[in-house]
């Protein structure tokens, strides 16, 4: 084996060159210094104008460093890296290293790995329209009037606001016509404030598309960065459940409560699931689609079960009975209202409604062929199907056999994109 000499002047004089902490290879070297230095180990790194073995590829590169050479398909570079990884530098009488994070999202340049120049034309368009479709969202009420769905549920808000009464008429009879319970109780403590319906929601929606955005890479597992925020928020702008968001849905809420109970199933969080699930249904009462059987499956699938099984019956399972008590008394009707009024329509085989279908199968077609390119042979993995089965198909299964009305911009297959969104970002490298 080669010998390496670390006698340089300064750390600029080394190569970059990415490579683990954990490394087999570095891990023996270091054990050897160790010894040979009476305890006091240094951590070797990069090749350098005088280190001319590398302890991660074991390749020799070029004898002036500011000379570049490839070793795996990657460029090795005396500057800056164009790779996200660790930069190791070594102080010459050091047993420290210094080690610094770099990111793709540093980069602008068209030579990154694996990006061309139309790539980074393409990205920063989208996180353009990212930033645009933000600030659209904030200014729509000024030019555009709700939906006759959501100007309805204002009118209920507002009479519970005053009134204190669920119902359209300010001194009628309980009526369930805003069946998104949750939704209409923040709107009407908004109008308690004094706050517009209207402009409280385009203040909710920004502020969730950003959220989304700030979820997705979470899960990623990847840093909060400006570019990479703004281009989420232009791909989810992208799809057409922003013009029912824009028209006074609570479509972006949900996709923000959707998003977080998948993280919380993913990060094994026994607490936030089931208390995030409980909101979602509140929020909309098919939001039991996806809670439900994420919280089975986190069961199913995770350790501790006796004691997840308690937090889920503690924290999902308790308050949800009551509030289905409660409303079976307010309103004399156990099951919301869309169950049972949206369950009668023509079906195809006694199960599918055809115009329910029709518009959620281009959607499901185009998921799934993102998703069997992003992923590949991963879909197989465990963790891969639960959320498939539990963010696509189970739902689709429901909408299909749902009458959807008032679905614009396709608001109720607004988990499709999210789902879109989420499965890549769960099995996320680089």
């Amino acid at each position: 084996m080669a010998p390496w000499n670390i006698g340089a002047q300064t750390p600029d004089e080394f190569l970059i060159h990415q490579f683990h902490l954990n490394s087999p290879v570095v891990l023996a070297k270091r054990a050897e210094q160790a010894v040979a230095r009476g305890g006091m180990g240094r951590l070797l790194g990069c090749c350098g104008r005088t280190l001319y073995w590398c302890p991660a590829c074991q390749a020799k590169p070029a004898a002036n460093p500011a000379d570049s050479y490839r070793y795996n398909g990657q460029n090795h570079v005396a500057n800056r890296p164009r790779v996200r990884g660790y930069c190791f530098s070594i102080f010459p009488e050091s047993a420290f290293i210094l080690m610094s994070s770099f990111d793709l999202s540093d980069t602008t340049r068209d030579d990154a790995p694996g990006f061309r120049r139309i790539d980074w034309i393409a990205l920063k368009l989208i996180a353009v329209w990212g930033a645009l479709a933000a600030a659209a969202l904030l200014v729509m009420p000024k030019f555009f009037l709700p939906a006759e769905d959501a100007a309805i549920l204002f009118q209920y808000s507002r009479n519970l606001a005053h009134h204190g009464l669920i119902s359209y008429n300010a001194a009628g009879p309980r009526a369930e016509g805003a069946t998104d319970f949750a939704w209409m109780a923040l709107l009407s403590l908004g109008m308690k404030l004094g706050l517009d319906p209207f402009w409280l929601i385009a203040l909710i929606n920004c502020a969730c598309l950003v959220m989304l955005a700030v979820l997705v890479l979470k899960i990623a597992g990847q840093p909060l960065r400006s570019l990479a925020l703004l281009f989420i928020m232009g791909a989810f702008a992208l799809m057409p459940q922003i013009f029912a968001a824009a028209s006074g849905f609570s479509v972006l809420p949900f996709e923000c409560l959707l998003a977080l109970l998948a993280w919380s199933f993913l990060n094994e969080n026994d607490v936030a699931a089931p208390l995030v699930g409980l909101v979602l249904c509140l929020f909309r009462p098919d939001g039991v689609v996806f809670a439900v059987p994420l919280l089975l499956a986190a069961l199913l699938v995770y350790p501790r079960r006796g004691r997840r099984l308690l937090l889920d019956v503690l924290l999902f399972v308790l308050p949800g009975f009551l509030y289905f008590l409660w409303r079976w008394h307010y309103f004399g009707e156990f099951l919301p209202l869309p169950f049972l009024v949206k369950s009668n329509a023509e079906r195809v085989a006694h199960i599918l409604v055809l115009s329910s279908l029709h518009g959620g199968a281009v959607s499901t077609l185009f998921v799934a062929v993102l998703l069997a390119l992003a992923l590949r042979g991963r879909l197989r993995q465990t963790r891969n199907l639960t959320l498939l089965l539990c963010l696509i198909v189970l739902p689709d299964l429901f909408y299909f056999s749902m009458r959807l009305d008032q679905n614009i911009g396709h608001r109720f297959f607004g988990y499709l994109p999210a789902a879109a969104a989420l499965l890549p970002a769960a099995n996320w490298e680089s």
